[in-house]
């Protein structure tokens, strides 16, 4: 089953949960709304958080961890000497890749690939010849399992948010009465959500800081801040040997500053009495005519960003 289906499945039960709901409160009141202490349908929404919340949570946290432990099945094949050396991920690119090919094939085709892989390659191993071009038997073996392992893993991801889904349903279903106070908790959990997204925005905004100090302080180990601020060349460049790396180039900010400067001077110079011009005109001189046509073709313009125009230019 493909996410969008399993998602779809997910809105489906919470919509109607949602329906559910709002009708069992109807019921719960014996028709006499006066009595209900909130709106049949903050009801139904109580009901829909309570299935499609914990479901959404599950499998987000579902598709968050079953890569790592896929990753972490995948490795155990591995060799250690490879294990020790860069790039992991690019290895664990590979095992995907070759799992996707692997997905497009039955397992009778899997065996006779790894087969002849392994015959080709004693074969070639008895006149002292490598086996170019060809992928390493661990990361094959690794990619079936990945392949087994991802299969049964997506089954049992329905079956865990399907039931999470319909459980939570039954259970704020169940919870439905005329004395529930529905809109008090689901206008709480609006808030949760609002002050939630207000984290997300300031957290970001540190890590992005974070970042950039980081990499900063990063750079500066490497080179010197002197020759950084006050040098007369920009040549970037880097050597990258063990686990240290070395500059190798000359980056010297003062030509980008001064780029920087005259870009905007020439740009000023033009902009500045043109634009300054127009706007005497548009609001001197020009007749409402001109102004009903030229002004919003201006303030079209003005809101273009400028990396735009210089793309076109």
């Amino acid at each position: 089953m493909t996410i969008f289906t399993l998602l779809t499945l997910v809105a489906l039960i919470a919509t109607a949960s949602f329906l559910m709901g709002r009708q069992l409160a109807v019921i719960r009141a014996e028709g006499a709304y006066t009595e209900l202490h909130s709106l049949p349908s903050y009801h139904g929404l109580f009901a829909l958080i309570w299935c499609a919340v914990p479901a959404l949570l599950v499998f987000a946290l579902w598709s968050t961890l079953q890569p790592v432990y896929l990753q972490s099945v995948a490795f155990a094949y591995f060799p250690q000497d490879v294990l020790d050396g860069p790039e992991s991920g690019l290895r664990m690119s590979t095992v995907e890749l070759v799992a996707n090919g692997f997905e497009k094939l039955d397992a009778r085709s899997q065996d006779q690939i790894v087969y002849g892989l392994s015959e080709l390659r004693a074969e070639m191993a008895k006149i002292n010849q490598p086996l170019p071009g060809v992928v390493p038997s661990y990361v094959l073996e690794a990619a079936r399992e990945v392949v087994d392992q991802r299969a049964g893993l997506s089954f049992w991801r329905v079956i865990v948010v399907m039931a999470v889904a319909v459980g939570g349903a039954a259970m704020g279903l169940s919870q439905i009465s005329k004395g529930l106070r529905a809109r008090n908790l689901v206008e709480a959990f609006v808030r949760l959500l609002l002050f939630a997204g207000s984290a997300i925005a300031i957290l970001t905004t540190i890590g992005i800081v974070w970042a950039l100090v980081s990499e900063t302080l990063a750079f500066f180990r490497l080179v010197p801040p002197s020759e950084f601020f006050f040098g007369l060349t920009w040549n970037p460049g880097f050597e990258f040997g063990g686990e240290a790396g070395q500059s190798s180039g000359e980056f010297g900010i003062l030509p980008l500053l001064w780029g920087t400067a005259y870009i905007s001077l020439i740009a000023l110079l033009i902009a500045v009495p043109v634009g300054l011009m127009a706007a005497v005109y548009m609001s001197e001189f020009a007749s409402n005519r001109v102004r009903s046509i030229g002004k919003p073709l201006l303030e079209i313009l003005a809101g273009i960003p400028t990396v735009v125009y210089g793309y076109f230019a």
